[in-house]
């Protein structure tokens, strides 16, 4: 069945149960989308630049590097991420980010830094979303509504990562929710 032929809250509470299932800690992303799509996503930098401030909503006050980033499952994209980066971040994480060689996920794992608890809901509008992500979902087919997952990591108390993810509920295919309940 065509997700998009479905009532749109229908779709969007599956996709959220599977990105923030009830009383798990933080799952990451690329593992939820594995379990799901039965093959790991490619990580796909999309754009990456520099600010001098992160956006009210990445409670960073710092210059930051932004990282404009989407999963592909069989070619196709199923979630854009928009990351910001503090300037007080590790040199080596900052270098490995703006090298493009490795993922956000894989910088956090490795370098100390804490996930902090996060916030999942959906959207039904691209205005409320940052410009870069909604500038990135304008010409998706079946994106609206969507998933969003926000959540901060920080090191010693000092916050240095902002993460918001969205998943267009087109993407997600009827079968998702039931398939991470079998992992669990």
């Amino acid at each position: 069945m065509n997700p998009l032929a479905r009532p749109a809250t229908l779709v969007a509470s599956e996709a959220r149960a599977v990105v923030a299932p009830a009383g798990r800690p933080h799952v990451w992303l690329a593992d939820v989308l594995t379990q799901v799509f039965r093959e790991p996503p490619q990580l796909h930098v999309v754009r990456q630049w520099r600010v001098p401030r992160a956006p009210a909503w990445a409670r960073l006050r710092d210059p930051a590097l932004a990282r404009l980033t989407a999963y592909c499952v069989g070619g196709r994209r199923v979630s854009w991420h928009l990351a910001f980066l503090s300037h007080r971040a590790p040199h080596a994480t900052r270098r490995a980010l703006e090298r493009g060689a490795i993922s956000l996920r894989e910088v956090l794992r490795d370098s100390g830094i804490t996930l902090e608890a996060g916030a999942t809901g959906w959207i039904a509008s691209p205005d409320l979303l940052p410009a870069p992500l909604a500038d990135a979902l304008a010409t998706v087919a079946g994106a609206w509504p969507l998933v969003s997952r926000t959540y901060r990591a920080a090191a010693q108390g000092v916050p240095l990562v902002a993460v918001w993810e969205a998943l267009p509920c087109g993407t997600w295919p009827p079968w998702a929710a039931q398939r991470l309940g079998e992992g669990s």
